[in-house]
C-alpha cells in the first residue's frame, strides 16, 4: 500500500545540463542562485509588502496590490506630484503612472492641478485612501515588532538603517528626496526600492552581456524558479497576479529559451516549469554580475556594514514565507500523493550520493525507495480516535 503512495522518482531533465555544457557547474550555479543577496532583498521585500497586501485584503480594502504600497507611502495631505513619486520610488514615470491610474479608478486617490506647474498634476489619497495608508502603516509597524522578535531589535534596527541608508544612496540619490512622512513606512518602501535596484542593475548588465529581449516582469519567473521545478500557481501566488497573468510572462520566457513548461508528472491539473541549460547559463552569467551590486552596498556601507546587512537579509530570508515551494502549505491543487511525490524528488536531489545510495533504488534516469524504507514505512501505525 505505501509503495503506491510513492511512485518512481523522476529527475527532471531541464535540470541537467548536456556533456555538451563542460563550463557549466550546475550545482555551484544552483547554490549560489538560492543563496544570494540581491536574491534575499527581493525575496524578502515580496514577502514584507504580500502581508501588508493580505492585512489590508483582510480589511475590506479590495483591489489592493503590492505595486499600491510604494504610492501610498509617498503621498502626502498636500498632494506630490506623479514624478516626484516615481524619482524617489525608483519606478519610472510609466509604471508609477499606471500604479496611480489603478488607484484612482478603486477610489484610493485624486488628481488636481499643481498650482506650481499647469502642466503637471499632484496626486492626493481620498478618505478612502487615507484609511487604506493608515491600514497599511499600521500593519508595517507590527511587522517590524515581529520581526524584531525574530531576529533582535538591535539587529533588525541596525538593517532599517542600513536600508534607508542604501535607498537614499542608490534608488533617490536627489538631495531634495522627502522620506516617508510615516517612520513604519521607511522598511517595506525602502526595500522595495532595493529590489527594484537589484533587479535593474542586473538586468541591465546581462543585457550587455548579450542577452537581449529581457524585461524587468521576468524576474516575476526567474527570481522564484525553485531548481526542483515551480509552480505555476505558486508563481502566480508569489507576485500576487492571476494565474493567466504569470503565464503570459512564463511564455515570454519560455519562447527566450530560458525555461520549459511541464505537467506536473502526479497531478495533471498542475503545470510546473523548470530552468533550461540555457536559464541556467543566464543565472550564471547573472551571477557574475552580481560583483557590481556588491561592490556598491560597500561602497555605501563599508565592508563591516555590508557584511552586517547581508547577514541579516539572509535571517529574514529564511524565518519569513520567502515564496519558495515547500512541501508543507502547498496548494490545494496538488493532491496529497503529489505532495509526497515532491517531497522524493527534493529527497533525492538534496542527498549526497552515500545518503542517496542507502534511501533510493535507481535504474537509468528513475530512482524507487530502498526496500529499508519502504519496510520502515509499513511498519508505521497511527492512532484514530473513534
Amino acid at each position: 500500500m505505501f509503495a503506491a503512495l510513492f511512485p518512481p522518482v523522476i529527475v527532471p531533465a531541464a535540470m541537467s545540463l548536456s556533456a555538451t555544457q563542460p563550463g557549466i557547474d550546475r550545482k555551484l550555479v544552483l547554490a549560489r542562485f538560492a543563496n544570494n543577496l540581491p536574491r534575499h532583498i527581493s525575496v524578502v521585500a515580496r514577502a514584507l509588502n504580500q502581508q501588508l497586501v493580505s492585512a489590508c485584503t483582510a480589511q475590506g480594502y479590495s483591489g489592493v496590490r503590492a505595486p499600491f504600497v510604494q504610492l501610498l507611502f509617498q503621498l502626502r495631505p498636500e498632494g506630490r506630484r506623479l514624478v516626484d513619486i516615481a524619482q524617489y520610488c525608483g519606478l519610472t514615470q510609466q509604471v508609477a503612472g499606471q500604479i496611480a491610474d489603478e488607484l484612482e479608478r478603486l477610489g484610493y486617490l485624486s488628481r488636481k492641478p499643481d498650482l506650481s506647474d499647469r502642466r503637471a498634476k499632484r496626486l492626493l489619497l481620498t478618505r478612502k485612501g487615507e484609511r487604506l495608508a493608515a491600514c497599511a502603516e499600521a500593519t508595517s509597524a507590527r511587522i517590524e515588532q515581529e520581526l524584531s522578535q525574530l531576529i533582535g531589535a538591535a539587529a533588525l534596527a541596525d538593517f532599517k538603517r542600513s536600508c534607508t541608508q542604501l535607498f537614499n544612496a542608490l534608488v533617490a540619490p536627489r538631495a531634495d528626496a522627502a522620506p516617508p512622512h510615516n517612520p513604519a513606512a521607511a522598511l517595506p518602501l525602502c526595500l522595495a526600492g532595493l529590489a527594484t535596484f537589484c533587479e535593474r542593475t542586473l538586468m541591465d548588465l546581462d543585457k550587455a552581456s548579450g542577452y537581449r529581449g529581457l524585461k524587468m516582469s521576468f524576474a516575476q519567473v526567474l527570481t522564484y524558479s525553485s531548481p526542483h521545478g515551480t509552480l505555476i500557481n505558486d508563481l502566480a501566488r508569489i507576485n500576487n497576479v492571476s494565474k493567466q497573468a504569470i503565464s503570459q510572462v512564463v511564455k515570454q520566457v519560455e519562447q527566450l529559451g530560458y525555461v520549459q513548461r511541464r505537467q506536473h508528472p502526479c497531478d495533471r491539473r498542475s503545470t510546473m516549469i523548470f530552468l533550461t541549460d540555457s536559464g541556467l547559463r543566464l543565472i550564471r552569467d547573472s551571477l557574475d554580475n552580481l560583483g557590481r551590486i556588491e561592490a556598491d552596498l560597500s561602497r555605501v556601507l563599508g565592508s563591516s556594514g555590508a557584511a552586517r546587512f547581508a547577514t541579516t537579509a539572509e535571517q529574514l530570508f529564511m524565518c519569513l514565507d520567502t515564496g519558495v515551494p515547500r512541501v508543507n502549505g502547498e496548494h490545494a491543487e496538488l493532491s496529497t500523493e503529489a505532495i509526497l511525490h515532491r517531497a522524493m524528488e527534493r529527497l533525492y536531489l538534496d542527498s549526497g550520493e552515500a545518503l542517496r545510495a542507502r534511501l533510493f533504488n535507481r535504474a537509468g534516469r528513475k530512482a524507487k525507495l530502498s526496500s529499508a524504507v519502504l519496510k520502515t514505512l509499513r511498519s508505521l501505525e497511527i492512532r484514530i480516535s473513534d
